[in-house]
């Protein structure tokens, strides 16, 4: 048993570092990556452009102050909080009295769920969310089985300075820790006294609460008053009285479930996608039911709590449901919970066929490893998401560019190229965006094409990506063609060709007819 924990720890760390180095920021990234080390260390204490918690900022701008190049250095945080992920949650399992076998099977679940291996490599704080998450779960089942007045003392302390601390690290943190601080207010303990349980839930949710006002004041309200902001994140909000908005919420709710053991990709029709999420959501119910009576009633609200605090959030507007991006804090209890399940159905399986359940076991070992599968495509290609080589592709445009010749750059490459340019993308026409990455509200994008175009003169470049979806991109390709020009993919794969990545592209745009001819564009 010990052999195969080590192993899984090595495949985690693995998946988690291998190549990290070599994958660029994406437009995400970038844009908190400029922040971060332009700004002030007071600065990030209050700024509300970016939805960047305050502590995350901060932690990362020193992180990325002492170890380089920045592509590890500012995602060094997340990778080591992704990695600390899969012990605890073998710990956690443990603790709410699991068998080897079935912590064993968690922490194999945990190792390879998308979300946690995908969040670990990138510089975002949704896996610092998902180690606080899972800390907080650790202290507050401890304090629960803890006689020792000494010791339950440390864990109460330590459940203080984790609730109070942890929202300045990561908001969707809350969804996870309010409802484990309730279990210590209203479950009596399975060993000791009441008392200090109950006052340390009590006064570890006030310490959250005051957290949360003072974050709101600080930065929180800001951005979540940013109108781009809330147009982006609108899609995942819930109307109570629009079924269609439940309707939505549902199919994101099962996306993302699936997304943490079957990549999206693989699987690629909405139908099978549901199914899969509501066979993983159905083998999680049937391991929390089937979990020891002892540890049952506190996987259940780790497991299902945090959502329906969500699904409130979203009908209230005030956090989206559902995007996968910001679900790493769910992922380790889900682990657990589907490691209860997949173990004891092999083990009743096994008790029906053969008449015992080591083998059933064993399958159910074989079944939790593999993802692997498909996971080592992440750090062995780099292959997830977006992939936005901007360095490559700037590379590629400063050999073929002539002197003054203009350079227009998109919206998904906006963040990348400013990054990455530097002082030699000063020249260079960005389409304006507002936090960070989104279209500007109510701005004329078509009219600015317009504008840039007229004065482009007989060659001019686009750098972009293959997302054949921004309304924008169309549009310069579309007054492009009118006005006579011809464009010609000089970097990058060619719209459609690569659907499971957002890649870099550069096009070289020149005129071949005059305005309104006939013609046609190499797209």
């Amino acid at each position: 048993m010990a052999v195969a924990g080590i192993a899984v720890l090595a495949w985690a760390i693995f998946a988690r570092t291998w190549n990290v180095g070599q994958r660029p920021f994406w437009q995400d990234e970038a844009c908190w990556a400029e922040m971060v080390e332009r700004a002030p260390y007071a600065d990030l204490l209050t700024q509300a452009e970016l939805p960047a918690p305050p502590l995350f900022a901060v932690a990362s701008k020193l992180i990325g102050s002492w170890v380089r190049p920045p592509e590890i250095g500012l995602r060094l945080l997340s990778i080591v909080c992704g990695v600390a992920v899969v012990p605890l949650v073998y710990v956690v399992a443990r603790t709410l009295g699991a068998a080897r076998s079935v912590a064993l099977a968690a922490m194999t679940l945990s190792s390879s769920n998308i979300l946690l291996v995908i969040w670990s490599r990138e510089f975002h704080q949704y896996e610092v969310e998902a180690v606080f998450a899972v800390l907080l779960a650790w202290l507050v089942f401890r304090v629960r089985r803890e006689a020792r007045p000494r010791a339950r003392i440390m864990l109460a302390t330590a459940i203080l300075l984790t609730s109070g601390i942890g929202p300045w690290f990561g908001y969707g943190m809350t969804f996870a820790a309010a409802p484990l601080l309730g279990l210590l207010v209203v479950l009596r303990p399975i060993a000791g006294r009441g008392a200090l349980n109950r006052a340390a839930g009590l006064v570890s949710l006030a310490a959250l609460g005051i957290s949360l006002l003072v974050l709101a004041r600080q930065v929180g309200a800001n951005q979540a008053d940013n109108e781009a902001l809330r147009a982006f994140m609108g899609n995942w909000f819930i109307d109570p009285g629009d079924l269609t908005t439940w309707l939505r919420a549902a199919k994101y709710g099962t996306a993302t479930t699936c997304m943490m053991l079957v990549p999206i990709p693989i699987v690629r029709h909405m139908t099978l996608v549901t199914g899969l999420g509501l066979l993983i959501w159905l083998v999680a119910l049937i391991g929390i039911r089937t979990w020891p009576r002892r540890g049952r009633i506190e996987l259940a609200c780790w497991v299902v709590a945090p959502w329906l605090l969500l699904m409130i959030a979203a009908v209230l507007h005030q956090y989206p449901f559902g995007v996968m991006r910001t679900m790493a804090f769910v992922a380790p209890g889900m682990c657990v919970a589907l490691a209860g399940g997949v173990v004891n159905i092999g083990r009743a399986c096994a008790q029906v066929f053969v008449g015992r359940g080591a083998p059933g076991i064993v399958v159910a070992a074989i079944a939790t490893a593999a993802p692997i599968g498909w996971v080592v495509q992440v750090p062995l290609a780099n292959r997830y998401w977006i992939r936005q080589d901007f360095p490559g592709v700037l590379g590629v445009l400063e050999s073929q560019r002539g002197p003054l010749e203009p350079v227009l750059v998109m919206r998904a490459a906006v963040p990348s190229v400013r990054y990455y340019a530097g002082q030699a993308g000063a020249s260079f026409t960005y389409v304006p965006l507002a936090a960070g990455t989104r279209p500007v509200p109510r701005f004329d994008y078509l009219g600015f094409i317009r504008n840039e175009l007229r004065t482009a003169g007989a060659r001019f470049w686009l750098l972009t990506t293959n997302d054949s979806n921004d309304e924008i991109r169309q549009q310069v390709f579309s007054e492009a063609r009118r006005l006579g020009y011809e464009a010609r993919r000089v970097a990058g794969p060619p719209v459609g060709e690569d659907d499971y990545d957002e890649v870099a592209q550069l096009y070289r745009i020149e005129r071949v007819r005059a305005a309104g001819s006939k013609g046609q564009s190499d797209r």
